[in-house]
Protein backbone atom coordinates (compact mmCIF):
# COMPACT_ATOMS: atom_id res chain seq x y z
CA UNK A 1 0.00 0.00 0.00
CA UNK A 2 1.16 3.55 -0.73
CA UNK A 3 0.76 4.52 2.90
CA UNK A 4 -0.43 3.12 6.19
CA UNK A 5 -3.98 4.18 7.04
CA UNK A 6 -4.21 3.36 10.71
CA UNK A 7 -3.82 5.50 13.78
CA UNK A 8 -4.90 8.97 12.68
CA UNK A 9 -5.85 11.30 15.52
CA UNK A 10 -9.13 13.19 15.34
CA UNK A 11 -8.59 15.30 18.45
CA UNK A 12 -8.03 19.02 18.27
CA UNK A 13 -4.53 19.72 19.53
CA UNK A 14 -1.68 22.14 18.93
CA UNK A 15 -2.93 23.38 15.58
CA UNK A 16 -0.57 25.52 13.51
CA UNK A 17 -3.28 27.98 12.57
CA UNK A 18 -3.65 26.83 8.96
CA UNK A 19 -7.07 25.42 8.05
CA UNK A 20 -7.47 21.90 6.69
CA UNK A 21 -8.89 23.16 3.40
CA UNK A 22 -5.77 25.25 2.82
CA UNK A 23 -3.48 22.40 3.84
CA UNK A 24 -5.20 20.06 1.41
CA UNK A 25 -5.01 22.60 -1.40
CA UNK A 26 -1.36 23.51 -0.83
CA UNK A 27 -0.34 19.95 -0.05
CA UNK A 28 -1.73 18.63 -3.34
CA UNK A 29 -0.64 21.46 -5.66
CA UNK A 30 2.01 19.41 -7.44
CA UNK A 31 -0.28 16.41 -7.82
CA UNK A 32 -3.06 18.66 -9.10
CA UNK A 33 -0.80 20.31 -11.67
CA UNK A 34 0.47 16.92 -12.79
CA UNK A 35 -3.10 15.68 -13.22
CA UNK A 36 -3.98 18.69 -15.36
CA UNK A 37 -1.02 18.25 -17.69
CA UNK A 38 -1.23 14.54 -18.47
CA UNK A 39 -1.73 13.75 -22.16
CA UNK A 40 -5.26 12.40 -21.66
CA UNK A 41 -6.52 15.58 -20.01
CA UNK A 42 -4.88 17.84 -22.59
CA UNK A 43 -6.45 15.84 -25.41
CA UNK A 44 -9.78 15.72 -23.59
CA UNK A 45 -9.95 19.51 -23.30
CA UNK A 46 -9.16 19.76 -27.02
CA UNK A 47 -12.07 17.42 -27.74
CA UNK A 48 -9.78 14.72 -29.11
CA UNK A 49 -10.53 11.77 -26.83
CA UNK A 50 -11.86 8.73 -28.75
CA UNK A 51 -15.32 7.59 -27.78
CA UNK A 52 -14.17 4.15 -26.62
CA UNK A 53 -11.49 5.67 -24.39
CA UNK A 54 -14.01 8.04 -22.86
CA UNK A 55 -16.45 5.17 -22.32
CA UNK A 56 -13.79 3.24 -20.39
CA UNK A 57 -13.12 6.33 -18.27
CA UNK A 58 -16.83 6.51 -17.43
CA UNK A 59 -16.83 2.84 -16.40
CA UNK A 60 -13.73 3.35 -14.26
CA UNK A 61 -15.23 6.39 -12.56
CA UNK A 62 -18.43 4.52 -11.83
CA UNK A 63 -16.54 1.89 -9.86
CA UNK A 64 -14.56 4.55 -7.97
CA UNK A 65 -17.64 6.53 -7.00
CA UNK A 66 -19.67 3.45 -6.17
CA UNK A 67 -16.96 2.39 -3.70
CA UNK A 68 -16.50 5.89 -2.31
CA UNK A 69 -20.20 6.56 -1.86
CA UNK A 70 -20.85 3.18 -0.27
CA UNK A 71 -17.97 3.90 2.13
CA UNK A 72 -19.23 7.40 2.93
CA UNK A 73 -22.74 6.08 3.58
CA UNK A 74 -21.38 3.33 5.81
CA UNK A 75 -19.21 5.77 7.79
CA UNK A 76 -21.66 8.68 7.77
CA UNK A 77 -21.89 8.76 11.57
CA UNK A 78 -18.15 9.25 11.97
CA UNK A 79 -17.52 12.75 13.43
CA UNK A 80 -15.03 13.61 10.67
CA UNK A 81 -17.16 12.27 7.84
CA UNK A 82 -20.62 13.47 8.85
CA UNK A 83 -20.05 17.24 8.30
CA UNK A 84 -18.86 16.57 4.74
CA UNK A 85 -21.39 13.91 3.76
CA UNK A 86 -23.77 15.31 1.13
CA UNK A 87 -25.16 12.28 -0.69
CA UNK A 88 -28.11 14.10 -2.26
CA UNK A 89 -25.98 16.92 -3.60
CA UNK A 90 -22.77 15.14 -4.56
CA UNK A 91 -23.32 11.44 -5.30
CA UNK A 92 -22.13 10.56 -8.82
CA UNK A 93 -22.52 6.79 -9.16
CA UNK A 94 -26.10 6.92 -10.43
CA UNK A 95 -25.23 9.57 -13.03
CA UNK A 96 -22.20 7.59 -14.15
CA UNK A 97 -24.33 4.46 -14.53
CA UNK A 98 -26.55 6.39 -16.95
CA UNK A 99 -23.51 7.57 -18.88
CA UNK A 100 -22.07 4.05 -18.99
CA UNK A 101 -25.34 2.73 -20.39
CA UNK A 102 -25.35 5.47 -23.03
CA UNK A 103 -21.87 4.55 -24.25
CA UNK A 104 -21.75 0.80 -23.62
CA UNK A 105 -25.36 -0.37 -23.78
CA UNK A 106 -27.83 -1.70 -21.24
CA UNK A 107 -25.64 -4.70 -20.38
CA UNK A 108 -22.57 -2.57 -19.63
CA UNK A 109 -22.12 -4.10 -16.17
CA UNK A 110 -21.62 -7.52 -17.77
CA UNK A 111 -19.61 -6.40 -20.80
CA UNK A 112 -17.12 -3.99 -19.19
CA UNK A 113 -14.44 -4.25 -16.51
CA UNK A 114 -12.64 -1.52 -14.56
CA UNK A 115 -8.94 -0.96 -15.19
CA UNK A 116 -6.26 -2.38 -12.89
CA UNK A 117 -5.56 1.08 -11.45
CA UNK A 118 -9.27 1.57 -10.80
CA UNK A 119 -9.42 -1.74 -8.94
CA UNK A 120 -6.49 -0.57 -6.82
CA UNK A 121 -8.30 2.72 -6.16
CA UNK A 122 -11.41 0.82 -5.05
CA UNK A 123 -9.38 -1.39 -2.71
CA UNK A 124 -7.75 1.70 -1.22
CA UNK A 125 -11.09 3.36 -0.50
CA UNK A 126 -12.44 0.16 1.04
CA UNK A 127 -9.38 -0.23 3.26
CA UNK A 128 -9.55 3.38 4.41
CA UNK A 129 -13.23 2.96 5.28
CA UNK A 130 -12.34 -0.07 7.37
CA UNK A 131 -9.16 1.17 9.09
CA UNK A 132 -9.36 4.97 9.22
CA UNK A 133 -12.72 6.36 8.03
CA UNK A 134 -11.61 9.95 8.60
CA UNK A 135 -9.30 9.61 5.61
CA UNK A 136 -12.37 9.27 3.40
CA UNK A 137 -12.46 13.05 3.71
CA UNK A 138 -9.35 13.21 1.53
CA UNK A 139 -10.94 11.13 -1.20
CA UNK A 140 -14.20 13.09 -1.09
CA UNK A 141 -12.28 16.38 -1.24
CA UNK A 142 -10.15 15.24 -4.17
CA UNK A 143 -13.04 13.89 -6.22
CA UNK A 144 -16.00 16.15 -5.54
CA UNK A 145 -14.33 19.55 -5.41
CA UNK A 146 -12.48 18.66 -8.59
CA UNK A 147 -15.74 17.70 -10.27
CA UNK A 148 -17.40 20.93 -9.21
CA UNK A 149 -14.41 23.04 -10.27
CA UNK A 150 -13.56 21.64 -13.69
CA UNK A 151 -16.64 19.69 -14.61
CA UNK A 152 -18.31 22.22 -16.88
CA UNK A 153 -15.19 22.69 -19.00
CA UNK A 154 -14.84 18.93 -19.41
CA UNK A 155 -18.55 18.56 -20.13
CA UNK A 156 -18.38 21.05 -22.99
CA UNK A 157 -15.24 19.36 -24.34
CA UNK A 158 -16.91 15.94 -24.26
CA UNK A 159 -20.08 17.16 -25.98
CA UNK A 160 -18.10 19.00 -28.64
CA UNK A 161 -15.47 16.34 -29.24
CA UNK A 162 -17.85 13.39 -29.46
CA UNK A 163 -20.77 15.33 -30.97
CA UNK A 164 -23.07 14.24 -28.17
CA UNK A 165 -26.76 15.22 -27.96
CA UNK A 166 -27.53 18.51 -26.27
CA UNK A 167 -29.92 16.83 -23.82
CA UNK A 168 -27.11 15.76 -21.48
CA UNK A 169 -26.85 12.17 -22.68
CA UNK A 170 -23.43 10.74 -21.88
CA UNK A 171 -22.41 13.61 -19.61
CA UNK A 172 -24.77 13.29 -16.65
CA UNK A 173 -21.67 12.91 -14.48
CA UNK A 174 -20.90 16.61 -14.80
CA UNK A 175 -24.38 17.84 -13.86
CA UNK A 176 -25.05 18.51 -10.17
CA UNK A 177 -28.78 19.09 -10.28
CA UNK A 178 -29.12 19.77 -6.55
CA UNK A 179 -26.37 22.39 -6.37
CA UNK A 180 -27.62 25.74 -7.58
CA UNK A 181 -24.37 27.64 -7.01
CA UNK A 182 -21.17 25.58 -7.30
CA UNK A 183 -18.94 28.35 -5.98
CA UNK A 184 -21.10 28.87 -2.90
CA UNK A 185 -21.23 25.13 -2.26
CA UNK A 186 -17.44 24.79 -2.53
CA UNK A 187 -16.95 27.67 -0.10
CA UNK A 188 -19.30 26.00 2.38
CA UNK A 189 -17.51 22.67 1.93
CA UNK A 190 -14.10 24.26 2.56
CA UNK A 191 -15.46 26.01 5.65
CA UNK A 192 -16.62 22.66 6.99
CA UNK A 193 -13.20 21.18 6.30
CA UNK A 194 -11.64 23.96 8.35
CA UNK A 195 -14.10 23.33 11.17
CA UNK A 196 -13.12 19.67 11.56
CA UNK A 197 -11.33 18.78 14.78
CA UNK A 198 -8.18 17.63 13.02
CA UNK A 199 -4.87 18.22 14.76
CA UNK A 200 -1.65 18.78 12.82
CA UNK A 201 -0.83 15.08 12.61
CA UNK A 202 -4.33 14.24 11.38
CA UNK A 203 -4.25 17.01 8.80
CA UNK A 204 -0.86 15.89 7.53
CA UNK A 205 -2.13 12.34 7.08
CA UNK A 206 -5.14 13.65 5.20
CA UNK A 207 -2.82 15.49 2.82
CA UNK A 208 -0.85 12.28 2.27
CA UNK A 209 -4.09 10.43 1.53
CA UNK A 210 -5.26 13.13 -0.87
CA UNK A 211 -2.03 12.75 -2.82
CA UNK A 212 -2.61 8.99 -2.95
CA UNK A 213 -6.07 9.71 -4.37
CA UNK A 214 -4.53 11.90 -7.07
CA UNK A 215 -1.98 9.20 -7.89
CA UNK A 216 -4.73 6.60 -8.31
CA UNK A 217 -6.99 8.94 -10.26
Amino acid sequence: EAADVAGISAEAADDDGVGLATKLKMGTLEAHKAAETVHFVREFIKGKVPRDVYAQMVVNLFHVYEALEEALDRCADHPMVDPLHFPDELSRAEALAKDAEFFCGAAWRETTVPSAVTREYVRRVQRVAEDAPELLVSHAYTRYLGDLSGGQVLKRAAVRGMKLPQDGSGVHFYTFRRIADAKQFKNMYRARLDALSADTTAADRMVVEANIAFALN
